[in-house]
């Protein structure tokens, strides 16, 4: 892939048209970049924040390119890496900044007012974000701006509280299987909508003959290695590993610790340790405190962070009493099963690990969140007798439960939990995701279909099977 020229900073502060650093090998596909795309005209400003290395300036890097194939003028395009800035007072004024970009849109011989596309990396660095923003915007100028950010615990709050209404969030998670699958195996027929409009088994059977293989190996890689990509883009399994161990040493450990100013390194290291054993189980608070000899209020803290840093995820339970899933247990999962793998030294695959239930059933998790629409929210479901549903995704009024199971479902059966949600709810469809089974039966007013766990990456939306 060629490279593209924009505007980039000398060391001498003044803007430079040249070719950035190469695009990675391969570039994978992210839904975001159609989302973005699709709101050039709009007078907001972009800001897209996630994880370290979940692909920020790459997806940067290919807006930059959509608009110079659409004809837009290199010298109206200037992309900054504030990583890379060593003096950061050059950002210090909004209108300083705003002038530097219109003199060297003249002196390329483009109107001062014309349209320009301004690209901000790791804006976090910032003292003042928000208020930096805001002083752009202000400006009236015809410029669209995009900007985007780490994970830290009050860049969302710094840029909201200048930009209500003047800004547009997206949260750029790693990779997800259907990303993967459509840069991979981009010859895979994907249906309409989803995998309900398979009609009958002989077609799904024969989409499975000819793609079933390189599904589950992409679907049995990203269980394992998770979703960074990076790591996906490595030569080898040792490079990949060496990846991961890269960004679980700096991100998860330094990082994090760093700027937060944490105190105890042991403490925060074990709990991640404690969470990533736990996957999927209820968040008992007290007991990891006893487990591990730290207080509530530093366990909790410690807690808030990780989510807030993209780390775990946790997954509260469906109620129809706001109070309730406030006041009742999460469960915990990792952002990243990757990650989490890390965490364990356990990189190995398959049902023979003890744990592979759980992992399977965090993959399935992130890979329905990546997917979600903006108005879909994730719950799970549980009875004070122990009937269970593993996620329930809610839309409004309706409700889709998924139930998952690492082996294989027997034909026309329903796990007991999901039995009990559908003859309390009677929602239209239900799914059961399970290790190799395919089918589509009636339980009274509800249709369930049963879906391959290497078939997850052509599935969504839920809420509209």
């Amino acid at each position: 892939m060629s490279q593209i020229k924009c505007n980039h900073l000398s060391p001498s502060l003044l803007w430079d048209l040249r070719s950035g650093p190469p695009l990675p090998d391969p570039v994978y596909h992210r839904a975001a970049l159609a989302v973005i795309l699709n709101r050039l005209e709009r007078p907001v400003i972009e800001v897209i924040l996630g994880p370290r290395q979940a692909g920020k300036t790459t997806l940067m890097n290919l807006l930059i390119r959509n608009l110079v194939e659409s004809d837009v003028p290199a010298e109206s395009l200037f992309y900054l890496n504030l990583d890379l800035l060593a003096d950061i007072r050059f950002l210090s004024d909004p209108q300083l900044f705003l002038r530097s970009i219109t003199d060297a849109m003249t002196g390329a011989g483009l109107p001062a007012a014309g349209r320009g596309y301004v690209f901000l990396d790791e804006i976090q660095r910032l003292p003042e974000p928000g208020l930096f923003l805001k002083g752009l915007y202000d400006a009236g100028s015809a410029l669209k701006i995009f900007v985007s950010g780490s994970a830290s615990l009050d860049l969302r709050a710094r840029i909201k509280e200048y930009l209500p209404g003047r800004q547009h969030e997206t949260q750029l998670l790693p990779l997800s299987m259907k990303e993967i699958v459509q840069t991979e195996i981009p010859q895979l027929p994907v249906p309409q909508r989803n995998i309900p409009s398979f009609k009958n088994d002989g077609y799904w059977k024969e989409l499975d003959d000819l793609y079933g293989t390189a599904l589950q190996k992409v679907v049995l890689r990203h269980i394992v290695s998770g979703g960074y990509p990076a790591v996906h883009q490595a030569l080898s399994q040792t490079e990949s590993l060496e990846i991961l161990q890269e960004l679980f040493t700096t991100y998860v450990q330094r990082d994090i610790m760093s700027w937060l100013r944490l105190g105890q390194a042991g403490l925060f290291n074990d709990l991640v340790r404690v969470l990533a054993s736990q996957v999927g189980n209820l968040l008992r608070v007290q007991e990891i405190c006893s487990l591990l000899g730290g207080n509530r209020a530093t366990v909790g803290k410690y807690i808030d962070i990780l989510e807030q840093t993209y780390i775990i995820f946790r997954l509260r339970p469906l109620s129809f009493q706001a109070r309730d899933v406030l006041r009742r247990m999460p469960k915990c999962y990792f952002m990243d099963t990757g990650l989490r793998n890390f965490a364990l030294r356990d990189m190995s695959s398959g049902p023979l690990r003890a744990d592979w239930g759980a992992l399977v059933e965090n993959a399935v998790l992130m890979e329905i969140i990546k997917g979600i629409g903006p108005l879909e929210e994730i719950f799970f479901w549980r009875t004070k007798a122990g009937a269970e549903v593993d996620f329930i995704v809610r839309q409004g009024r309706s409700l889709v439960p998924i139930e998952v199971k690492a082996g294989d479902l027997a034909p026309g059966t329903l796990p007991r939990g999901l039995h009990s949600f559908l003859g309390r709810t009677l929602p239209e469809t239900a799914y059961v995701i399970n290790k190799s089974s395919f089918g589509i039966f009636k339980k009274d007013k509800t249709t369930v279909f049963i879906i391959p766990l290497h078939w997850l990456p052509v599935m969504g939306p839920w809420t509209q099977g």
